[in-house]
């Protein structure tokens, strides 16, 4: 190359450095600067306590900070469309559950988003197990003896949620399509004054979170009857899941998972679902977690991608089937 034209090429080369920050050919290794993780629920609650916990965790292992922040509204879908619309680089991600990816489209008279085509799932994280549980004034020692009360006396017995379409209330549905019974369905603003009423008497069966009733379980304030999950848990190990109670369609999606934009390159993926596998079983992760009654769920992008298309055709049949629709 001649002197002349290097000296004709030199001043685009420098542009381009200087445009690039000095990475015309090589990119910084992801992620280089925050990571934003995205909550569509209110601070406090069990999915905002795992994405904090998740975010400590992934900034431990990808050496980056990771920072939450709430955007709750409208059933989540406000978040969700945030990190749908993001920029797919990495930076904004989605920490969610089910009640966004797969139960907020069916509600919904229009469409927010869609929850395959619109994001990239990276990981699992964790998941709530749920409990039924009756009031002690409920003579029903198990599931088949609950099914059997609520068949001989059809609406007699109350059951919460916090919210119509909420999981707690789709769990209630299904008890009772899977059961041919009827139980009354009483709305409440959150789960939290719903369980002070059982615990008062008030009502008599609740499709609970298991770390929200843990407390009234272990002081005999109410009465654990099965544990909606795959096997028993630590917490309640003499308590049967509700497959052994003779139940084993009776599903909850409890989990909560990590959501890129669509688009997002797959390298950044791969680090991202690596990097979340092993923050998400660390002992201290797990520990912190399971302190409140939640446990950590282990799968890729993959994994979750064949989780949120199962759970979104079953509850929204469910959904269809019930006439449910979302307040908009």
């Amino acid at each position: 190359m001649s002197q002349r034209l290097i000296a004709a090429l030199l001043p685009t080369f420098v542009a381009l450095m200087l445009s690039t920050g000095g990475r015309a050919f090589a990119a910084d290794p992801y992620p280089d600067r925050i990571v934003k993780l995205i909550v569509p629920f209110a601070a406090g609650g069990p999915g905002d306590a795992i994405a904090r916990a998740a975010a400590d965790a992934l900034k431990d292992e990808l050496r980056q900070t990771f920072v939450v922040e709430n955007v709750p509204g409208a059933g989540g879908t406000i978040g969700a469309r945030v990190v749908a619309n993001a920029r797919p680089d990495g930076y904004t991600l989605l920490a969610t559950s089910a009640s966004t990816q797969a139960i907020a489209p069916a509600l919904a008279k229009t469409q927010p988003f869609d929850p395959l085509k619109d994001f990239a799932p990276v990981a699992l994280l964790a998941h709530s197990v749920f409990v039924v549980v009756v009031h002690p004034s409920v003579p029903a020692k198990s599931l088949s003896e609950l099914v059997a009360a609520a068949r001989a006396r059809p609406g007699a017995l109350n059951y919460p949620s916090s919210g119509s379409g909420s999981l707690i209330h789709l769990a209630g549905l299904q008890f009772q399509a899977l059961s041919g019974t009827q139980l009354t369905h009483v709305p409440y603003k959150g789960s939290q004054p719903a369980t002070m009423d059982l615990v008062a008497g008030l009502l008599q069966v609740q499709f609970a979170e298991l770390g929200s009733v843990l407390p009234f379980v272990k002081s005999g304030q109410v009465r654990p009857l099965a544990v909606i999950a795959p096997r028993r848990v630590a917490e309640l190990p003499d308590v049967p899941t509700a497959a052994e109670a003779g139940m084993p369609r009776l599903e909850v999606p409890g989990w909560f998972a990590l959501f890129a934009p669509a688009k997002t390159p797959a390298p950044v993926i791969e680090t991202l679902s690596k990097a979340t596998a092993a923050a998400m079983q660390r002992p201290a992760t797990a520990t912190r977690l399971r302190a409140i009654g939640i446990h950590v769920l282990a799968g890729d992008g993959e994994v979750l991608r064949r989780r949120v298309e199962d759970d979104a055709q079953r509850m929204g049949e469910l959904i269809r089937k019930a006439g449910l629709r979302a307040v908009e």
